[in-house]
């Protein structure tokens, strides 16, 4: 797990080595040993939020040389599956995120379901709600 002052890394060198995936799966590249490509899960294109997450992305893709690859949907379940199974790197979410740990809403299903303690979000470790 990359660590929030891990994020950036020191300055912005030029990058030498070939970019590489965290796993597969994972939204994110690293070059270098820093962040080179992020994916964010968001509310739709029309929306305040996209326009902030887009903002940012822009910012740290001037500044830092970080690819921002944003992700939307009208959906909490369309933004939070994304982050769930690693498509993502990050998300930008309402309550939903809530919703999901809570296992209520839209997200009281099996799959879902809540965590236990220690689960690690592991899905065979999850309870029927």
């Amino acid at each position: 797990m990359m660590r929030r002052r891990d994020f950036l890394g020191p300055g912005s060198a030029p990058r030498q080595r070939p970019a590489q995936r965290l796993r597969d799966g994972e939204g994110a590249v690293l070059r270098d040993g820093r962040l080179a490509m992020a994916v964010v899960a968001t509310y739709g294109t029309g929306t305040a939020t996209y326009a902030d997450v887009a903002a940012v992305a822009n910012a740290m893709t001037n500044a830092k040389d970080v690819n921002i690859r944003i992700v939307t949907s009208d959906t909490a379940i369309g933004r939070m599956t994304p982050l769930r199974s690693g498509q993502a790197t990050f998300a930008r979410t309402g309550d939903e995120y809530i919703f999901a740990f809570e296992a209520e809403h839209e997200f009281a299903t099996r799959e879902w379901g809540r965590s236990r303690p220690g689960s690690s979000g592991d899905p065979s470790r999850r309870t029927a709600c």
